[in-house]
C-alpha cells in the first residue's frame, strides 16, 4: 500500500473541488479568498500520474484475487458450460452461439470459454486467468467511467470507487467462479459504452453513439442483465443536467428496441425452469423479499460478513417472517425519498441510488429466478453507484472541514485494507466444490439442502460414494420433498450396484416431480441394468414425452439405443442413435452407439470414426473396442 502513504498521494486525492453538478460556483464559508482548481484535461487522455494511480488499482486488485488462479472448477454450472459441453470439446462454434445455457442465452459468453479450451483444455487456470484479466479491465473502466462522469471531482473519489469495485469480497463469485464469465464480460462491454456515450455527450459526434450502440449489443450478448443499459443513459442525462427535449429521446429508441427484444427473449427462456410461479411465493411475499435483497446488499456493502454462494428462502411455512424483513420495505423506500428530496440541492444522492436500484432491480426476486432470495454476483455492477455515492459524500466531508482530511481518508485506506484481505480469504472457498459447498453448509446449517445436495454429487462423482449417500441422506433430512437429492441419492446407490434401493430413489424423484423427464431416464436406465426391459421402455416413452425438443432429448434417444443393443435390436439402435444424433450431433453416447451398429454390421471404418468421436467427446470407449475396429 505504498501508493497511499506517500503524502503527495494524500494531497493530490483531496484536492477541493466542486462536486455538485448543480451549483454554479465553488465557495468556502468562512474565508476570504477562493480556491480555484483547474479541470483535468479529459480528452486529451490521462497524465502519468493519473497513469500511476491506475496502475496501483490493477496491482491491489491483482493481489487480492490471486488465490483465484489456483482454484478448480466446480459442479455448480461449470459442467453445463465447460468441462461436459461437448459443444465446446468438438468446437461447434454454431451451437455455442445458437443454444442457450443453464437457461441463459449469451452467446458472447459461450465463444469467449470456446476459446479458452481451445487453448487451455481442461486445465482451469486459463479460464481463471482470464475471468481476472477481465475484472481488471473493469476496475480501470469504472474509474475512467467516474472521472467522466464527474470531471469537475477530485481523483479521491474514481480512484476509490474503482478500488473498492475491484477488491470488495462481494465480487469474488462473479471473478472466481469460472461459469460467471457472463459478468466479468457483459460489464466490460456495458461500462465501455457508458464511456463513449459520455464522450458522445462531450462533443456530439454521432460515431460516438454508434459506438455506445454496438458495445451495448455485445454486452447484451454477454448476458441479458445489460437490458438496464438505456435507463441508465436516460440517468446520466438527467445527472448532467442535459434538457429533456426530443432528439434526447429519439437517440435512444435503438437501445430500448433491443431491451425489449433481449428481455423478451430472456424471459421466455428462463420461464422454462428458472423464474418460481407466482402460486409459489405470494405478491406480498415477493415485495417483501424484493425489498430484503435491496437493503441487505447495501448491507453487505459495508459489512461484507457471512457471505455465501447460496442464500436460502427463509422458512415459507413459518408463522411469520423475521422482523428484519418488515422493515425493509420502510427503509428502502425511506432512502429512495431521502435521495429524491436531496436532489433539488445535489444530484449525486438520486444518481447513486438510481444507478445502484436500476441495475438491481432485475434479480431483487420480484419476479423469483432461480432458489436463492440473494446472490453476490447481482452487485457487481451495482456497487459502482452505492460506492460513487459514499465517496462523493466522504471527499465533501473532508472539504468541509480541513479536520476531517486526515481520519476519512485514513479510515477510507484501513477501509479498503479490510476489504482486500476479506477477498484473499474468500477466493479460496472456491477452491473446489467441496470447499465451496461446505462454506454453504457452515453459514446456514438448518437451511442447507442444496449445500449437502451438491456437496454429496461431487462426492459420488470422485468415488466417495458413502460420503455422499451421508450427505444425501442429511439433505433429504433437511427438505424431504426435494426431487434433485432423491435423484442424486439413485445415482450414488446405482453406483453402488444396490439396484433397488436406486429404483426407490428414482421413483421418490419421479413422484415429487413427474414432470421432469432426467428422473424418467435415470430409472429407464436402472431398470434395463437390472433387465427389466418392459419397465425400461416404458420410462423411456415417457421421458421422450416429456422432453420434446433439445438435447436432452438427443440424451433419451442415445441411452434407449443403447438398451437395443443390449437387446441385440441393432435396427432400433440405429433408428435411435440416429435421431439423437440429428438433434445434436455431439452427443457422446449417440456416437458410441452409432459405432456399436457399424461394428454390429461388420463395418470398422465407419465404427471407428463414431467411437473415436465419442472419445473425443468424452465417452469412456473400452481400449479394446477401439483396437479391434482398427485391426
Amino acid at each position: 500500500m505504498v501508493i497511499l502513504q506517500n503524502s503527495l498521494f494524500l494531497s493530490r486525492l483531496t484536492d477541493k473541488t466542486d462536486l455538485n453538478p448543480m451549483s454554479k460556483k465553488n465557495k468556502t464559508k468562512g474565508t476570504k479568498t477562493k480556491k480555484v482548481t483547474a479541470k483535468r484535461p479529459v480528452s486529451k487522455g490521462l497524465s502519468k500520474e493519473y497513469r500511476f494511480y491506475l496502475l496501483g488499482l490493477v496491482v491491489l486488485t491483482f493481489i487480492a484475487f490471486f488465490p483465484s488462479l489456483q482454484n478448480g472448477f466446480t459442479n455448480w454450472d461449470d459442467p453445463v458450460y465447460v468441462t461436459e459441453n461437448s459443444f465446446i470439446f468438438n468446437a461447434n462454434w454454431g451451437a455455442l452461439i445458437s443454444e442457450p445455457f443453464s437457461l441463459n442465452y449469451h452467446p458472447l459468453t459461450m465463444l469467449s470459454l470456446g476459446i479458452n479450451y481451445q487453448i487451455s483444455g481442461l486445465e482451469p487456470f486459463g479460464y481463471h486467468l482470464t475471468n481476472l484479466l477481465l475484472h481488471l479491465i473493469n476496475t480501470v473502466l469504472v474509474f475512467l467511467f467516474i472521472q467522466r462522469l464527474a470531471p469537475k471531482s477530485s481523483i479521491f473519489v474514481p480512484f476509490f470507487t474503482a478500488l473498492v469495485f475491484g477488491i470488495h469480497p462481494m465480487h469474488v463469485e462473479s471473478v472466481a467462479w469460472i461459469s460467471e464469465r457472463k459478468d466479468v464480460l457483459y460489464v466490460l462491454f456495458f461500462l465501455a459504452g457508458l464511456i463513449t456515450y459520455l464522450r458522445y455527450r462531450q462533443n456530439q459526434e454521432n460515431k460516438w453513439l454508434i459506438i455506445t450502440l454496438v458495445l451495448f449489443l455485445l454486452s447484451l450478448l454477454s448476458k441479458a442483465m445489460a437490458v438496464v443499459f438505456p435507463v441508465i443513459l436516460v440517468l446520466i442525462d438527467w445527472y448532467q443536467g442535459r434538457k429533456n427535449d426530443q432528439k434526447a429521446w429519439l437517440e435512444k429508441v435503438p437501445f430500448f428496441a433491443l431491451s425489449l427484444f433481449f428481455g423478451g427473449l430472456a424471459y421466455k427462456i428462463q420461464s422454462g425452469g428458472a423464474i418460481t410461479g407466482f402460486a409459489t411465493i405470494s405478491f406480498f411475499e415477493r415485495i417483501i423479499f424484493a425489498a430484503y435483497g435491496f437493503c441487505m446488499y447495501l448491507v453487505k456493502a459495508l459489512v461484507p460478513v457471512q457471505l455465501s454462494a447460496y442464500y436460502p428462502y427463509p422458512d415459507l411455512q413459518a408463522a411469520s417472517l423475521p422482523a428484519f424483513y418488515y422493515l425493509c420495505p420502510l427503509l428502502g423506500g425511506a432512502l429512495l425519498v431521502g435521495a429524491l428530496w436531496l436532489s433539488k440541492k445535489n444530484r449525486v444522492p438520486l444518481f447513486g441510488l438510481g444507478f445502484y436500484l436500476i441495475t438491481v432491480a432485475l434479480v431483487l426476486q420480484f419476479i423469483s429466478v432461480g432458489k436463492a432470495i440473494m446472490a453476490d454476483r447481482y452487485t457487481y455492477l451495482p456497487y459502482i453507484g452505492v460506492f460513487f455515492l459514499i465517496f462523493h459524500f466522504a471527499f465533501a466531508l473532508t472539504e468541509r472541514n480541513a479536520n476531517w482530511k486526515k481520519p476519512i481518508t485514513g479510515g477510507v485506506i484501513a477501509f479498503s485494507l479490510l476489504l482486500m484481505v476479506l477477498t484473499f480469504q474468500r477466493n479460496k472457498v472456491w477452491q473446489d466444490s467441496e470447499t465451496l459447498w461446505t462454506d454453504v453448509i457452515q453459514k446456514f446449517p438448518e437451511r442447507a439442502d442444496e449445500g449437502y445436495v451438491n456437496r454429496g454429487s461431487f462426492r459420488g462423482k470422485s468415488g466417495r460414494i458413502d460420503d455422499a449417500i451421508v450427505d444425501l441422506q442429511k439433505a433429504i433430512a433437511v427438505n424431504p420433498t426435494m426431487a434433485k437429492a432423491h435423484e442424486s441419492m439413485g445415482n450414488a446407490y446405482g453406483s453402488k450396484g444396490q439396484m433397488e434401493q436406486s429404483l426407490q430413489a428414482f421413483s421418490k424423484a419421479i413422484e415429487l416431480e413427474p414432470d421432469n423427464a432426467n428422473y424418467y431416464l435415470n430409472r429407464a436406465i436402472s431398470y434395463a441394468m437390472m433387465q427389466k426391459f418392459d419397465q425400461s421402455l416404458q420410462d423411456f416413452e415417457q421421458a421422450i414425452q416429456l422432453q420434446p425438443s433439445g438435447s436432452q432429448l438427443a440424451a433419451i434417444y442415445a441411452n434407449r439405443g443403447i438398451l437395443y443393443l443390449n437387446q441385440n435390436n441393432i435396427k432400433g439402435a440405429e433408428t435411435d442413435c440416429n435421431k439423437a444424433l440429428q438433434l445434436s450431433s455431439n452427443q457422446p453416447t449417440a456416437n458410441f452407439c452409432m459405432a456399436k451398429v457399424f461394428a454390429a454390421q461388420n463395418q470398422k471404418a465407419q465404427a471407428l470414426q463414431y467411437a473415436q468421436k465419442a472419445k473425443k467427446l468424452g465417452f469412456q470407449v473400452p481400449d479394446e473396442f477401439l483396437n479391434q475396429l482398427s485391426q
